[in-house]
């Protein structure tokens, strides 16, 4: 008979990265006025923001042990990653973070993936998105929502249980997880699937898909998946899911963060929704 695994799944709502926590890194984005900021807060607190005492680390402050006890980590990233200064007209606020931080500041916390159908994954247009979508690749981070094409907007990401290393978008190698105290339960039998090279060692699927409602005048970029809400588009989703789980059980979980996560559960005879208010 096999053992329960428990695993541990932390989802994180906006992370900003931009603004004055790129200003306090050595290499940022040109914002005069937030750098104005960033300067007088380094003189008020030296040994905390001063130069060299300001890390990839510092952001997450005391969640650090957090992320890092998790099995996997999901966080919205609520920021352009971009050098790109052509601003998305007549919105009001625009953010965007040095590309040269993103990797070392998600990789500090452990992240695996990142929600970009948000509301400000366009604030340098289509291409500050690319930009964005090119350096998450480059860190070997999964995201959807939006990204280079459509089809990495509207597709889900395949994570896994425990977690992987992710190659490419999309594609990830066998890794290893501590067992910790968590919230979702799963049993893994002989028949659970194994991918080769990996010594036997059992795996649960887990899709990320992730959409946005707003904002709707992102509804004329291709690449950005937004619900409009409509028959169609429901009717669109709903087989897109039934295609999905035709060759494995899974549970599909609905998150205040915009995103979809499928599960693949084994023991499962059916399927189960669990629903976190928005």
């Amino acid at each position: 008979m096999s053992t329960p695994r428990t695993f541990t799944l932390t989802f994180t709502g906006d992370v900003m990265l931009g603004r004055l926590i790129d200003q306090l890194l050595p290499e940022h984005v040109n914002n005069p006025q937030d750098k104005e900021v960033a300067t007088s807060f380094i003189s008020k607190h030296p040994s905390i923001l001063g130069q060299g005492n300001y890390t990839p680390s510092s952001p997450w402050g005391t969640t650090l042990s957090l992320f890092q006890a998790s099995d996997l980590n999901i966080i919205n990233l609520e920021t352009a990653v971009t050098t790109t200064p052509e601003r998305w007209p007549n919105k009001k606020y625009n953010y965007r973070m040095h590309p040269a931080n993103l990797a070392p500041i998600l990789h500090a916390a452990q992240i695996d993936y990142a929600n970009l159908a948000n509301n400000h994954v366009l604030d340098f247009g289509s291409e500050g998105l690319v930009e964005t979508a090119w350096t998450l690749k480059s860190a070997r981070i999964a995201f959807s929502g939006a990204g280079e094409t459509t089809n990495e907007a509207f597709k889900p990401v395949e994570l896994a249980l425990p977690r992987k290393t992710l190659l490419k978008h999309g594609c990830a190698r066998i890794g290893t997880s501590s067992d910790t105290t968590g919230t979702i339960t799963t049993i893994a039998p002989e028949s659970t699937r194994t991918q080769a090279g990996d010594s036997g060692a059992r795996y649960l699927p887990v899709h990320i898909y992730s959409a946005s409602d707003h904002p709707q005048d992102w509804g004329s970029v291709p690449n950005f998946h937004l619900i409009d809400y409509s028959p169609n588009y429901f009717f669109q989703m709903a087989w897109r899911n039934i295609r999905a789980r035709r060759t494995r059980k899974v549970i599909p979980i609905t998150t205040n963060l915009n995103l979809e996560t499928t599960i693949t559960n084994p023991r499962s005879q059916g399927e189960t929704m669990l629903m976190f208010p928005r």
